[in-house]
């Protein structure tokens, strides 16, 4: 079960936005199911771009209620126009949040395909790319949401063929986690071949790695596991087929409370 505390719908018509928001606190497909787009309220033109960035500062601006670790799920058919997202990636991080996106391989407009990726892999959140009718497939609602506890967040440059050591993650107690990759940051998969990544801890029990699986026709792979309390050495192994560096986005959900904020990723 996870609390929704708000359902804003975007990309509408100016005259129909005052319509747009709901308080609710539901099961999230339920909620979603039960308040389902108009599409005769939304943009006409693919030329237009979506206003979700605004409809996160907005959110993020509310003095209704504390947003102080709050998580926010952009379902997106439509990309933003804007590419420069300082601003709105401090205001993120200032209240302590996290931005999940799961975003279609056909958007309906917009120019900027990667602005929303950026600002997930900026605030330790996931980015999923999926065809429309297989958004509820999507591992971040299991990973990120039911396990919403970040601790530990990494975006590698890669490219190519290679292997990089990563940060060590600190496991403070013994416990179940989500650990997740995003492989691409656009869908389909066109350019991944594979990947790796390893844990070692020489006193540890809960060793171990995974790589290419079972990607549920999206760009995040996952592991479900239990952990030994200990810090671990990470290491990533990855083969792409062309050298277009970006950032994966590594992550670790927890459910147990920590009492310190885990770093931001850049």
């Amino acid at each position: 079960m996870i609390t929704i505390t708000r359902l804003h719908a975007f990309d509408l018509i100016p005259t129909k936005r005052k319509k747009s928001i709901t308080i609710i606190a539901s099961n999230l497909n339920t909620s979603i199911l039960d308040h389902l787009p108009d599409p005769s309220l939304g943009f006409g033109s693919s030329s237009i771009g979506s206003d979700s960035l605004n409809i996160v500062e907005k959110f993020y601006n509310s003095t209704q209620f504390s947003t102080c670790g709050s998580i926010v799920l952009i379902l997106s058919k439509r990309n933003p126009d804007e590419n420069d997202i300082s601003k709105l990636i401090a205001k993120v991080r200032s209240h302590h949040g996290m931005v999940h996106v799961i975003a279609s391989n056909t958007p309906s407009g917009g120019s900027q395909p990667l602005t929303l990726y950026d600002l997930s892999s900026k605030t330790n959140g996931l980015a999923d790319f999926r065809i429309d009718d297989e958004f509820d497939e999507s591992v971040i609602p299991f990973a990120g949401l039911n396990y919403p506890i970040v601790n530990y967040a990494v975006n590698p440059l890669v490219s190519g063929n290679g292997s990089t050591v990563l940060p060590p993650l600190y496991q403070a107690h013994r416990s179940q986690a989500k650990l997740t990759v995003t492989v691409q940051n656009h869908g389909t998969i066109d350019a991944l071949q594979s990947f790796d990544l390893f844990w070692y801890n020489a006193s540890s029990s809960t060793n171990g790695g995974y790589g290419l699986d079972y990607l549920r026709n999206g760009t995040i792979e996952y592991d479900w596991l239990t952990l030994d309390a200990a810090i671990y050495n990470m290491t990533l192994e990855y083969s792409y087929s062309d050298n277009t560096p970006f950032k994966m986005q590594i992550r670790q959900y927890v459910m147990i409370d920590t009492d310190y904020w885990t770093p931001y990723a850049d």
